[in-house]
């Protein structure tokens, strides 16, 4: 039984900006392309930290130990028909 006030340990917020490009290609056949993706989650490399331990009157209380992957960038081509 304890006496601390609710929320007393917060987490930090998280802010995302995930972007993606695409160009199409027309192929010399009806109806075919080929499609060019450029996509970047977390663009702006943001870090995303975990929830703090909420272990109140130890002394590892509020300790953040983790952390999300950083940017994410990827590149596709899809043909479609």
């Amino acid at each position: 039984i304890a006496n601390a006030g609710r929320n007393l340990i917060r987490s930090p917020g998280r802010r995302n900006f995930d972007f993606i490009a695409s160009k199409n290609f027309l192929m010399p056949w009806e109806g075919h392309m080929v499609q060019f993706r450029f996509e970047a989650f977390n663009l702006t490399n943001t870090p995303h930290f975990g929830v703090p331990n909420t272990s109140v009157g130890t002394p590892s209380a509020g300790l953040i130990t983790e952390a999300e992957d950083g940017r994410l960038v990827q590149f596709g081509l899809k043909y479609l028909f």
